[in-house]
């Protein structure tokens, strides 16, 4: 069996409003993006640092409010 990665949605130039250092790690979204661009909690996301060229894979956690979106941590230290 093959797996292969497949992009479902690009979401670019979220604005983050947190940060939570002491987690394991995964980022927030907004439950409207989420319905919007078809990825669900729990989904594998790739996040992308274009000032300092930094990736990491996380998971999404849903938010409570359509307003705030957030990273959870040891990348929530990269700006």
């Amino acid at each position: 069996m093959i797996m292969r990665k497949v992009m479902v949605a690009k979401l670019h130039g979220l604005c983050v409003t947190q940060c939570e250092l002491l987690y394991t790690g995964s980022i927030v979204i907004p439950p409207q993006i989420l319905s919007d661009s078809n990825i669900g909690p729990g989904d594998v996301v790739s996040i992308y640092n274009f000032n300092n060229g930094a990736h990491y894979d996380t998971y999404v956690i849903a938010g409570k409010d359509n307003s705030n979106a957030g990273k959870n941590g040891p990348f929530a230290r990269a700006r």
